[in-house]
């Protein structure tokens, strides 16, 4: 915020005044410190491990001390605990810096999961002309699936039936290969089908 002063000194007739702007920019604010625990080789945002009041325009610098484009990274395959800083700077007041402390278990893999979640579910009969069945043989909760084109683009989404089985029409989509992407829990897996 600005602020105005005015000062001024009168003497019998004479008056003399003098005007000042105070200008009050807001601190830099890079959070509280925290810790995330995550598994082997599993995606992660580092903004989930600050707390308070966090400025979004600063840098992250991972534990070679080398500035990240993002707050997204992945763990390593090694099990242990690795910092991550990140610096909010201002021109006018002083620079403030959080930590996140990365906690990899080292029990745990998050692409064994994956592999393991992608082969407890299946799509049939591929190739297919007129209905696609899907299966799902997780145990796991499904949300929505969508079925991409094959440069990514959305050609349908549907909210699921069933958690066992759903059966879903694609005898409006034109021939060609499609990838069919579903929400399994907290995780979103692709498989390709060819429609005929």
């Amino acid at each position: 915020q600005t602020y105005t002063f005015n000062y001024q000194v009168s003497n019998g007739c004479a008056v003399d005044q003098a005007t000042a702007t105070v200008v009050v920019y807001a601190a830099p604010s890079a959070g509280q410190d925290g810790s995330i625990t995550v598994c082997l080789n599993e995606p992660f945002d580092l903004l989930m491990g600050l707390g308070g009041n966090v400025d979004l325009d600063g840098t992250w610098y991972n534990p070679s001390n080398q500035a990240m484009p993002s707050s997204v990274d992945t763990s390593s395959n090694l099990a242990g605990q690795y910092n991550y800083d990140y610096i909010v700077t201002s021109s006018i007041c002083p620079n403030d810096s959080a930590n996140v402390i990365v906690i990899v278990d080292g029990s745990c893999d998050y692409t064994a999961l994956v592999a393991e979640l992608n082969a407890q579910w299946e799509v049939y009969p591929n190739p297919t002309s007129n209905v696609l069945t899907v299966a799902n043989n997780s145990g796991l909760y499904l949300s929505n699936l969508e079925i991409l084109d094959i440069n990514g683009k959305l050609i349908l989404g549907t909210q699921l039936k069933s958690q066992l089985q759903n059966d879903i029409d694609v005898s409006q989509l034109q021939t060609g290969m499609y990838i069919i992407k579903l929400k399994l829990a907290d995780q979103t897996l692709t498989k390709r089908f060819i429609k005929q």
